[in-house]
């Protein structure tokens, strides 16, 4: 029995230290100072001095018999069709390491001709397709080609009928890989 009360009181008096210093169990530590980088600035990334041609700046496809005739409001379009725009911006691209890829969203179409219609968007930089550009790219044109197409698979229930289409928005979209 003296043994156990022994341990007890050894116990508390372990305790008790321990109490007394806050209840803390010291533990060396130590610190070194990491200076940091210089002021730090962000790149840019913009798409300026948007040129769309003159009118409407849609032209009907090659086929015609006056090639690249402007299409103007109210003109019919036939099954076959193609609506092309050009358009050109002017690329900002500042940072290390930029990427974004280019896509157009919009031109979307309601009315009962919309579900006839293929929307499609192309890109290219000096001539070559691209759909994506990095920093080397800044200072350069990027060409946006929007067309609309009316499918030749069309059949008479097209006839007579409307589409209204929306705008397109040309984005450059930042990622990080």
């Amino acid at each position: 029995m003296r043994k156990e009360l022994k341990g007890t009181i050894a116990l508390a008096g372990a305790a008790a230290v321990l109490v007394g210093g806050g209840g803390t169990l010291a533990y060396w530590n130590a610190t070194g100072t990491l200076t940091g980088p210089p002021a730090v600035e962000s790149g840019e990334l913009k798409l300026l001095n948007a040129s769309c041609g003159a009118g409407t700046g849609w032209v009907f496809d090659a086929g015609e018999v006056t090639n690249a005739h402007a299409y103007v409001s109210g003109d019919k379009l036939v099954p076959g069709d193609v609506l092309t725009k050009v358009c050109t911006f002017d690329i900002v691209a500042v940072g290390e390491h930029l990427r974004a890829t280019a896509t157009a969203s919009g031109g979307a179409g309601s009315g009962p001709l919309s579900s006839s219609l293929i929307l499609a968007p192309s890109f290219t930089i000096g001539g070559a397709s691209a759909s994506s550009i990095t920093e080397a790219n800044n200072g350069q044109v990027l060409q946006a080609t929007m067309t609309v197409t009316f499918t030749g698979a069309s059949t008479n229930s097209t006839q007579a009928l409307a589409a209204a289409l929306s705008d397109y928005v040309v984005t450059l979209q930042q990622v990080h890989s």
